[in-house]
């Protein structure tokens, strides 16, 4: 008689380590699931990230060059009132100024890449610490699991 209570309880603590550990293993599924959610939105921002990198250098770049061309045609414009050789400096300094205008376009957009890096950078940052946040997590979980089922083997 003795034998089968004995028989009878080490069933009941198999089937409550099954479960026990069946509902950790779900939630660690879960939890490595938005683990890799967050990596692949990770992944996606550095993406966007290099991309806003690169448009940002040739805008800067485009800049750099419209200014150069503005600074030429002022040049030309200052010699040729000078020389008093031109019929119509009117259609000149329409240039000028259209050239100005490019060029303060295309700083503006220079501004606005830059902001747009910055707000990028913060959500890989915060995509990082998330990601540290949930791995923490996940291995206080694993290690609570293994605690609990050592516990329960050394006891059954």
């Amino acid at each position: 008689m003795l034998e089968q209570v004995v028989s009878t309880l080490q069933q009941k603590v198999q089937s409550l380590e099954q479960k026990d550990i069946s509902k950790h293993t779900t939630d660690i599924l879960a939890l490595q699931l938005k683990v890799n959610t967050v990596n692949d939105s990770c992944s996606i921002c550095q993406n966007n990230l290099g991309d806003l990198e690169s448009k940002f250098k040739d805008l800067e770049m485009n800049s750099t060059l419209l200014k150069d061309e503005k600074q030429k045609l002022s040049q030309d414009v200052t010699i040729l009132c000078q020389n008093q050789s031109v019929g119509n400096i009117g259609n000149l300094k329409q240039q000028v100024q259209a050239a100005t205008n490019r060029v303060n376009q295309l700083e503006y957009s220079n501004t606005v890449t830059h902001q747009d890096i910055i707000a990028l950078s913060k959500i890989t940052n915060q995509n990082k610490l998330d990601i540290i946040t949930v791995g923490q997590n996940l291995t206080q979980q694993i290690t609570s699991v293994e605690q609990e089922y050592r516990k329960k083997t050394q006891n059954g």
